[in-house]
């Protein structure tokens, strides 16, 4: 999808490629008149000036990759999911962020007319304030039991959470427009695939899941994401959406043949849903016959996603969704497959600092109603101190195992603190810098402590914030 458009935008010439094997990037080049190819992705980052790339690999590759893009000032746009885990993408944005390069992740759904018009309606009131919004996107390519890396963990490192479901929980939180709480996902395999090409066996990954996911003001979603279904159309899948508020509902379709349609009804209203035709200036110029025609257009005749980001960097303009949002949604993805891990248990998903920013340094309370003066507050402190590492120690153990210790504290804390306001946890930033990210805007009091060597009782930075 990205060359068409790359050839139609008038700021845009595709001057290298580079591929894995010889004769397939050789080949690809002379059909789409590229000058240069290469297999050796260094060898093409050191050897043409390049303004920008687009990383549109397995997902294991993509941090290399993309890294070695921006320690060049390149810019990069990174198919999603962002990374094989936030450990990674969080690098990648913060390195993104410190190069000031412009970005870009291609969720691609944000830009079809379907979604855009209901983000509109539900921006101007339609439904009020959501209460639960459900996406259900159904395709078949998972009952092929031929070797895909897309369902491989050292690959991929998610199955469909990361390769459809990062789709459906970026245009959720669009839709939406607030981030993630907790979220509670099942996984299976249905299909059993065959062994890697070399006859190597490996842990095969989800091919359906569902995600049960609570926002920060209090609705909920229901996410489903499967690659076992029948649909019967052209692409082989569907899309559904329905969006519920105090004062209306929302249902949308796309079967990806001829359908796209979005219908509602307002509180009080009978009959059922009425059909809410397509603004004539969300559809503008590309065709509406078939799906797959309005796809096409979108991406290759409007400013949407790559030929924005074109625009964008000719403009010296940002533009989204970039790696920051990409940081975001991998969260999401790596609590989902920690949840889906354990059966279905609630898993908190923390919640992304503006890349490159320091770590919050202050007592602070997020996304809940603030305790009146005198309320008692209730503080587990989670600090590395001479104990903890002198413990360790005594264990024979690896201080490296502070973190996770730290981090299952944590956990646990979260799952009891979610639905109460006199609570709060301290947590430093030795051992802890992720942990930190994790409890960042979770609606409970959060400390970052003052490191004073074998200090009693701990101090704290802007004391005086605490009542």
């Amino acid at each position: 999808m990205y060359l068409p458009a790359l050839a139609a935008h008038p700021d845009a010439e595709v001057i290298a490629v580079c591929g894995r094997d010889r004769a397939t990037t050789e080949a690809f080049a002379a059909t789409w008149g590229i000058p240069q190819w290469f297999t050796d992705p260094t060898a093409m980052l050191d050897d043409v000036a390049l303004d920008a790339v687009i990383v549109a690999t397995a997902n294991a590759t993509h941090f290399p990759l993309t890294m070695a893009a921006l320690d060049r000032g390149i810019r990069v746009l990174c198919e999603k999911p962002l990374a094989l885990d936030a450990d990674q993408a969080a690098a990648m944005a913060a390195r993104a962020a410190a190069a000031g390069v412009t970005t870009m992740v291609p969720f691609t759904y944000h830009y079809m007319p379907v979604n855009r018009w209901v983000k509109r309606l539900i921006e101007q009131g339609f439904v009020g304030r959501p209460l639960h919004l459900n996406a259900r996107y159904y395709t078949n390519f998972g009952f092929d039991t031929a070797y895909s890396w897309r369902f491989d963990r050292l690959a991929a490192g998610a199955g469909i959470i990361g390769d459809l479901g990062s789709h459906w929980i970026h245009l959720a939180r669009w839709l939406l427009d607030e981030p993630e709480q907790s979220v509670s996902a099942v996984g299976s395999t249905f299909t059993q695939r065959a062994d890697r090409p070399d006859g190597g066996d490996y842990e095969r990954l989800e091919d359906s899941a569902v995600m049960t996911v609570r926002y920060a003001s209090g609705a909920y979603g229901v996410l489903q994401v499967s690659s076992v279904c029948h649909e019967g159309t052209p692409f082989g899948q569907t899309h559904h959406l329905e969006v519920h508020g105090d004062a209306g509902t929302i249902y949308a379709t796309c079967d990806w043949d001829t359908v796209q349609e979005v219908r509602g009804v307002r509180a009080g209203a009978g009959g059922g849903a009425q059909v809410l035709p397509i603004p004539d200036d969300i559809w503008g110029d590309v065709r509406r016959d078939t799906v797959h025609d309005t796809y096409r257009d979108v991406f290759r005749t409007t400013n949407a996603m790559t030929r924005g980001w074109i625009s964008a960097i000719q403009a010296g303009e940002v533009i989204g969704p970039g790696f920051d949002e990409g940081l975001a949604v991998q969260r999401m993805i790596d609590a989902s497959v920690r949840s889906a891990a354990t059966g279905g248990c609630p898993m908190p998903v923390p919640v992304a600092r503006t890349p490159g920013h320091g770590l919050d340094d202050v007592i602070r309370r997020d996304g809940a109603v603030r305790p009146p003066p005198g309320t008692d507050l209730h503080v587990l402190a989670i600090d590395h101190r001479w104990q903890i590492e002198e413990m360790v120690d005594a264990a024979g153990a690896d201080r490296s195992r502070i973190v996770p210790l730290k981090t299952l504290l944590y956990d646990a804390f979260s799952l009891v603190a979610a639905e109460r306001n006199d609570v709060g946890v301290l947590i430093d930033d030795l051992y802890g810098v992720e942990l930190l990210d994790r409890a960042t805007g979770r609606g409970h009091w959060l400390a970052h402590a003052i490191d004073r060597p074998r200090s009693r009782p701990v101090e704290f930075q802007c004391e005086n914030d605490v009542e």
